[in-house]
């Protein structure tokens, strides 16, 4: 498997895993549950984009895999 193809693995499981635990960490109030997901999940979206540049600014700086 290509370098960036494990690279891509290891984010998409993280980021399951981080939803897994925003699921579990959540508050206890049914009224804000859904709100405290969508943010939760928009911030690992958020992490997956930047992790995305980053790797792409390294890789054009040579220092990529």
């Amino acid at each position: 498997m290509a370098p960036v193809g494990k690279l891509l693995v290891v984010l998409v499981l993280t980021g399951v895993v981080g939803l897994g635990v925003a699921f579990l960490y959540q508050p206890r109030r049914p009224e804000s549950r859904l709100a405290r997901i969508g943010w939760r999940i928009r911030i690992v979206g958020y992490a997956y984009v930047a992790a995305l540049i980053i790797s792409a600014a390294l890789r054009l700086a040579g220092w990529g895999l």
